[in-house]
């Protein structure tokens, strides 16, 4: 999953909801769960009896049975722990070479969410149809699915590393994520329409009422929609004063109420702004801004001390700059001054 910016707030919480290795492998890992027991019914009633037979698959014993499905649960379990190793090496890498706000992406990479989910799935489906076995017991379809889903997990095992080699490299990284930066450039654009001179005027001549922050943190969210009922619930005007990324301090205005009443409740209006203790990219287009500004200087520094690598530099500079400065005109000045100078232009 790449670094999306989501204008809305249910969509913002859906997207926090979802990445990680917590809630998509856990799903996918139960509809393994459920998987075993809709087997062992079909088995149960011979459903497909006929067709066993007609492809000369007439018996399997008790004892093949627990053995194909002890060995396909004991491998799903060290393959997971592989899984999580890789995936830790490459989290350091990512941190040390490239850049630590990387992470974000690596922790929502669909892949790797599928990957653990998948095995997890197998290993709970094995584990299920292995506690009911008996003798006597039909279970030629139960047997058959998990080894079909052994194979699946194989095939998806080698995506995966696929995939992990490829992600490691800088220019492939830079390259998501100017994509994912203009896509959220066209999505901000498309939701919000632009802003016209006569705008300020249009703001009422109200008692204004400021809104202070009740905690220090990362404005990570603001529910503008939300905002919008609460302003015409007052029948007055409300301005944000801080912007999704910024840094408030507890007690520091971030909203301005403009309503009838001198003093209004100002409580609903802070339940539209969410707060953490880190910077998030679905509410934040400026995230991938400062990502691509990182990129740049952390691959500039430890370059320009081997000769040989001048001409990777200047490239890696060069691009990293031009997606920053094409995607949004607003790049904190200290920042691409920083890089200029790191890449030896200033």
């Amino acid at each position: 999953m790449a670094l999306a910016y989501q204008n809305n707030a249910k969509e913002q919480a859906l997207y926090r909801l979802i990445k990680g290795f917590l809630f998509i492998p856990v799903c996918i890992a139960l509809l393994g769960a459920v998987l075993a027991p809709i087997t062992l019914f079909i088995d149960d009633n011979e459903l497909l009896a006929k067709v066993f037979d007609s492809l000369r698959y007439n018996t399997l014993s008790v004892e093949g049975a627990r053995s194909v499905l002890s060995t396909i649960a004991g491998a799903m379990m060290s393959v997971i722990s592989l899984v999580y190793s890789l995936t830790l090496v490459v989290f350091t890498l990512a941190a040390g070479n490239i850049a630590p706000r990387l992470l974000e992406t690596f922790a929502s990479n669909r892949t790797t969410q599928i990957t653990i989910g998948l095995l997890g799935a197998t290993f709970l489906y094995a584990l299920l149809v292995l506690f009911v076995v008996e003798d006597g017991k039909e279970v030629r379809f139960s047997v058959g699915v998990s080894i079909f889903l052994a194979a699946a997990s194989f095939f998806w095992l080698v995506y995966f590393v696929n995939d992990v080699a490829g992600r490691i490299r800088v220019d492939a990284e830079i390259g998501r994520i100017q994509t994912s930066l203009r896509q959220s450039i066209d999505a901000l654009l498309a939701h919000e329409p632009p802003e016209k001179l006569s705008d300020r005027q249009e703001i009422p001549d109200l008692p204004v009422t400021k809104v202070h922050g009740k905690r220090s943190g990362y404005v990570t969210a603001i529910d503008i929609d939300y905002l919008i009922e609460t302003a015409k619930h007052y029948d007055g005007f409300i301005e944000v004063l801080v912007t999704p990324g910024a840094f408030v301090i507890e007690g520091m205005p971030i909203a301005e109420v403009r309503c009838q009443e001198n003093g209004c409740d100002t409580d609903p209006v802070l339940l539209a702004f969410q707060f953490a203790k880190a910077r998030a990219p679905e509410g934040d287009i400026q995230f991938s801004v400062h990502l691509l500004v990182e990129i740049g200087l952390r691959r500039c520094l430890p370059a320009s001390m081997i000769p040989t690598r001048q001409s990777a530099r200047s490239t890696t500079c060069r691009r990293v700059l031009r997606v920053s400065c094409n995607a949004v005109r607003q790049v904190p000045f200290y920042a691409m001054r920083m890089a200029l100078r790191v890449c030896g232009w200033i």
